[in-house]
């Protein structure tokens, strides 16, 4: 054997062991953040956190679990609602139709449905995929009394929000319309096309809604009562919910964080479904980094991140799906409450996202204190504040307890906890952004504050509001920071803070992002109308209940027969 040949085979050898330790140390390394991560869901958990997280690389799953689950079973693979996840399905059906031969995504709508008016006739099945389409959003159930055929006519005959194809503008009808057209091109009903031709050819056994053959329990309730007073029966249970909230194209399947898991395999690492030509196109961004079905984004990190998502404030989904490409990892989460509508997936999977690239969040706190029976059993019950009552029940895990109320002062004192005189926040920067709309004088914030935006739009719209808000409310006083984020949008580093904008008759609340180019943006903040939330103990009659969104800790002291708020004297209720 000659001295070149075992050279080679020393160095393949030497390669080997090279990429063995490589993969060891990345292992080592990820073992770390699932610990870290772990403990922020079990956190999490003790303040109402329901779902199922799945973290895993090309070839296997690194990381699953489940969380706040009623006797929930640990390695059993629940299914959950995914909500608009479900158009990335609908997306790779299209693909398939057009690997076929039966259709061409440059295709008009009018080509495969009837009844398009002439302004329409010239949407393409590309513009419905991106969100281009210039169609009105609207979804079903806000039309429950149509029929569907009545429904996709109503799409069909409204207005055009904007010409076909100029802007990006996020239409779930769009998809509903892609799902009929599925079931024109295919002969067979939207869920069933889906099931026969990709799931069940995949080994995605767990992946639809009626066609599938689900085990006892694996179907997840939703039950937050922080849902809509609404009188449809069975809201909480997928499978028993009214036709205009099954799966209908824009969302409303079912799935597992395996079978997810499963999927973005078939997607993103193997050929077998889509063909090359199709995924280039599936990830091809239009406008607003939207593609077929998905989110193609940048982190901070200068990596590909290809992502979608899932909430409903109504019905209690909350799904996260990314895809860190470059990085090899994708992040899987399905859950069944959004925690009284201050559980938003970009929030969990940021946190996510810090942990696992080795970054730092803050941790929900823990129960200092094991509650006793006794202890637990006293502090249950109603409670009453100016003909208001607030009730405190068991939790849905050991050593919790849960507050339900509709009192609006109470809500706002519970989330948004006064600060003392020595922790007031002050920005200069947002109190300038807002004296200057105040004085309608929009010159200086050209090119800085307003960057991000068309100027006259813009200045348009600010007007608008703000003259609105001094006839609510007044003349302006002050602007208030209650409390202030670090947050990533888009790859783009931000502050988030949440303020209170100060009139002589009243507060308007907002969210406020300003980011690292000096620019600002500004989003209403409304209160829930009704909040649940659950508390740990503290210490012996005690409480601490923790905001997400926020990042802010309040509690509640039971001295007697009086529940006190935050120690604030001026919260206090009476056991009725």
């Amino acid at each position: 054997m000659s001295c070149k040949r075992i050279s080679k085979q020393i160095l393949s050898v030497l390669f080997l062991l090279l990429l063995a330790s490589s993969v060891s140390i990345a292992r080592e390394k990820f073992s770390n953040s699932a610990k870290m991560i772990d403990s922020y869901f079990k956190r999490l958990e003790s303040f109402g956190l329901s779902g199922s997280l799945l973290i895993g690389d090309k070839n296997r799953v690194l990381f699953k679990e489940n969380y706040g689950i009623k006797n929930s079973r640990k390695d059993f693979d629940y299914a959950y609602s995914v909500g608009s996840v479900t158009k990335q399905f609908t997306a790779s059906a299209i693909l398939l139709l057009e690997q076929r031969g039966l259709l061409n995504t440059n295709d008009k709508i009018s080509a495969h449905l009837t009844g398009v008016p002439e302004d329409k006739s010239d949407i393409t099945i590309h513009q419905l995929l991106t969100h281009t389409s210039g169609l009105m959003d609207g979804y079903w159930d806000r039309n429950r009394n149509l029929s569907e055929e009545q429904y996709i006519k109503k799409i069909l005959a409204g207005k055009l929000d904007s010409a076909p194809g100029s802007r990006h503008s996020y239409v779930n009808p769009g998809y509903h319309l892609l799902k009929k057209i599925i079931e024109i091109v295919s002969n067979k009903s939207y869920e069933k096309f889906l099931v026969e031709d990709i799931f069940k050819p995949n080994n995605l056994n767990r992946t639809g809604f009626r066609l599938v053959k689900w085990n006892k329990d694996q179907v997840v309730k939703y039950s937050d009562w922080t849902m809509s007073e609404s009188k449809i029966k069975d809201l909480a249970y997928p499978l028993k919910r009214p036709v205009y909230l099954q799966p209908e194209g824009s969302g409303g399947l079912l799935s597992t964080t395996n079978d997810l898991y499963k999927w973005y395999q078939l997607i993103f690492n193997s050929n077998k479904l889509l063909t090359t030509n199709s995924k280039t196109k599936l990830l091809k961004t239009e406008k607003n980094n939207y593609a077929y079905g998905w989110n193609v984004t940048e982190t901070s990190r200068n990596t590909k991140l290809i992502s979608h998502g899932a909430y409903d404030s109504w019905l209690g989904t909350v799904t996260g799906f990314y895809n860190f490409a470059d990085e090899d990892l994708v992040v899987i989460f399905l859950g069944n409450t959004n925690m009284s509508q201050f559980l938003r997936k970009e929030d969990l999977m940021r946190d996510i996202e810090t942990i696992v690239f080795g970054g730092s969040v803050e941790l929900p706190p823990e129960s200092s204190h094991k509650a006793s029976q006794r202890e637990l059993d006293l502090v249950l019950g109603s409670y009453g504040r100016n003909g208001k009552t607030t009730n405190i029940a068991k939790g849905k895990i050991d050593n919790q307890i849960r507050l339900r109320t509709k009192d609006q002062n109470l809500i706002k004192h519970l989330l948004f906890p006064k600060l003392s005189e020595s922790k007031k926040l002050t920005d200069f920067q947002l109190e300038f952004f807002v004296d200057q709309i105040n004085k309608n004088d929009f010159a200086p914030l050209k090119g800085t504050y307003l960057r991000s935006a068309t100027f006259e739009g813009a200045k348009a719209q600010y007007s608008g509001v703000w003259k609105n808000l001094v006839s609510n409310y007044g003349k302006y006083k002050e602007l208030r920071v209650l409390h202030m984020l670090p947050s990533t949008y888009e790859g783009k580093f931000e502050l988030q803070f949440f303020t209170e904008f100060i009139f002589e008759k009243g507060s308007f609340y907002a969210r406020m992002f300003r980011f690292t180019d000096g620019s600002v943006q500004v989003q209403p903040l409304s209160f829930p109308k009704k909040l649940e939330i659950y508390l740990i103990p503290k210490n012996k009659n005690e409480f601490i209940t923790w905001n997400i969104k926020t990042g802010t800790s309040s509690t509640i002291q039971i001295n007697g027969n009086e529940l006190v708020v935050n120690g604030n004297d001026q919260m206090t209720f009476l056991k009725q």
